[in-house]
């Protein structure tokens, strides 16, 4: 789709798949809302002028496609707001040299895109997230090393982990797991030390983790040692509770995780989270999409149409649903939060309005770190 036109408004359209570029924007204070490109072999949205804005949009690309958002042009204040890309190998967002002023709020990156290019002049990124986790299932069958992931150019590996989810082959000894680069010789991770740490014995539901520099071996906590279960009764409460356990005498049972929360924009503006519960995370890889934008994204990385189209329900008891207790849909909500973020009038009534305004304002406490005593001593 190409955009001359200055001030033209679009929302709720789809650009692909098959394109070069999905959206090709050269006019100036174009506004696009809630749009989609999916397949496009080179740019998913190309910004080439002044005061554009784009809200709740998305781009999906081929994963061998350039860039997600690409600002360009020497464009001057160009907005994305909740916007979210995955599938290029260049970058999800790229701000071109002489492009200024540029906000990027509340968006993300990820599921392949290669880390932002910022070359602009006073870009501001806010809330901007990227998570640049890749996944591999391997089979072990026999001795010898198993190729994970092909590592080219420099690059920061923060950490690795892994969990044995089918019982390894009884004739498997002596396994290994090893990086790979481009032409060159593969780097042996699990046993750099000599220590006998190939992974060959590992039972069912054992992690392997690496968080320390090349020269460590890699860590293999065995799931022989202890278990963590969840209790299987049902409470009505918004915590269920989990049993830590140990098979063995003498050694405890830990786990080393960063804890994922899996709220997203509706839920978090209006605190439909319990405090110390679902909301006690170290990340929120969706926090900054609506719930709408969270099926969408679903949907376009191939989710199961019955996860996806299935009532949203905490299963705190029979029947329990998120709308019944918000007291309004999903659809409602977006489409009220989307207005007051920037200033349009809802078309949903002023009950409604009246009622997100309320949830906002009374669990203001859940986002904000607990109020401090300060005391001073004269």
């Amino acid at each position: 789709m190409h955009v001359t036109g200055g001030r033209c408004e679009i929302e709720d359209c789809q650009a692909g798949p098959g394109l070069a570029t999905g959206f090709d924007i050269d006019g100036a204070r174009t506004q696009l809302r809630g749009c989609h490109t999916v397949a496009y072999t080179v740019d998913g949205y190309y910004i080439g002028n002044d005061c554009c804005s784009l809200r709740d949009c998305s781009a999906i690309g081929t994963g061998t496609a350039t860039r997600g958002f690409y600002v360009t042009g020497s464009a001057d204040r160009v907005r994305l707001w909740h916007c979210a890309s995955v599938a290029n190998a260049t970058a999800g967002y790229e701000i071109d040299t002489g492009c200024v002023n540029t906000l990027v709020k509340d968006c993300a990156s990820g599921g392949g895109d290669g880390a932002k290019v910022d070359d602009g002049t006073n870009t501001v990124w806010s809330h901007y997230t990227f998570d640049s986790l890749l996944h591999k299932e391997s089979t072990l069958a026999g001795a010898g090393d198993y190729d994970l992931f092909q590592v080219t150019g420099v690059v920061q590996i923060n950490y690795i982990y892994g969990i044995v989810e089918t019982q390894i082959a009884a004739d498997t000894t002596g396994a290994y797991l090893n990086l790979f680069p481009t032409g060159g010789v593969a780097i042996e991770i699990t046993d750099i030390t000599g220590a006998g740490r190939d992974i060959s014995g590992a039972v069912v539901g054992s992690m392997v983790s690496k968080t320390a520099l090349a020269t460590v071996s890699l860590d293999l906590d065995s799931a022989s040692l202890g278990f963590v279960a969840e209790v299987a009764t049902n409470y009505r409460n918004a915590l269920k509770p989990f049993v830590l356990g140990q098979k063995t005498g003498g050694i405890d049972t830990f786990v080393r995780l960063t804890v994922a929360g899996t709220g997203n924009r509706s839920e978090l503006v209006v605190g439909y989270f319990t405090k110390y519960g679902d909301g006690g995370c170290d990340i929120l890889p969706i926090g900054g999409l609506l719930k709408g934008r969270v099926r969408e994204l679903a949907g376009a990385l191939g989710i199961p149409r019955k996860i996806i189209d299935k009532v949203p329900s905490a299963g705190l008891w029979a029947g329990q649903t998120d709308e019944g207790e918000l007291g309004l849909s999903y659809q409602n909500l977006d489409e009220i939060l989307g207005t007051l973020d920037d200033g349009r009038a809802p078309e949903a009534g002023a009950d409604l309005v009246a009622r997100v305004r309320g949830l906002m304002a009374a669990s203001g406490h859940k986002r904000a770190l607990p109020p401090i005593c300060e005391l001073r001593q004269d």
